[in-house]
């Protein structure tokens, strides 16, 4: 019963890895990811004029929390791109890619499909 378990969970979050995957490419190459094989979660890296606690404040204003890379990090280090650690795994399905273009929009990040 466990190994169908864990059979039928690695579909669920695939399924939900590749709609993330899918929905965050529609604002490349303003937002870039990383560590898509790392499980349930993922890093995007976002080129804005922005800071990071600035998006993570706009994000808050728009009832969605997020947490900067530098959050998670003993020593403070130089980067040119704002970071975020993104988990899906608690996301159900229908939500991700709404969730998902709400944090962009919150962030002002255009699509793609927006700049040309």
């Amino acid at each position: 019963h466990f190994s169908k378990h864990l059979n039928k969970m690695r579909k669920i979050y695939r399924k939900k890895h590749d709609k993330v995957i899918q929905t965050f490419s529609l604002y490349y190459p303003k937002v870039k990811i990383t560590g898509e094989e790392a499980g349930m979660h993922l890093l995007i890296h976002v080129l804005s004029e922005a800071l990071e606690e600035e998006l993570v404040q706009l994000a808050k204003k728009q009832g969605i929390l997020i947490s900067s890379l530098s959050t998670y990090l003993f020593e403070k280090i130089e980067r040119n791109q704002a970071t975020f650690l993104v988990g899906f795994g608690g996301i159900p399905f229908e939500q991700i890619e709404e969730a998902i273009h709400a944090l962009m929009t919150a962030f002002k990040v255009p699509t793609v499909s927006d700049t040309v």
